[in-house]
């Protein structure tokens, strides 16, 4: 078994569909974090899939797969659930 180490600075702070950090600072409090006009996720889905970015991005040769987290991102998007939310008050 190998052990990749990975270092997590600004994992939260960084879009994991940009690459870019957020304009504003993502603060520990704040549980969605908005990705582009239409996709709003959980931050803590943010984070980990910047982390399994960067090691894809370390391992030219990786013997997986690379996970295809785009649809993981589609899949739990919130934007629908927030916009409701923020209809009904």
């Amino acid at each position: 078994m190998n052990l990749t180490k990975i270092d997590e600075k600004w994992m939260t702070q960084l879009n994991c569909l940009t690459g870019k950090l957020f304009k504003e600072k993502i603060k520990l409090g704040i549980r969605n974090v908005q990705l582009s006009d239409t996709i709003i996720i959980d931050s803590d889905l943010n984070s980990p899939i910047n982390i399994m970015n960067r090691w894809f991005g370390n391992h030219i040769a990786s013997m997986n797969k690379p996970l295809k987290f785009l649809s993981v991102v589609k899949m739990y998007n919130l934007f629908n659930e927030t916009t409701k939310s923020l209809v009904s008050w």
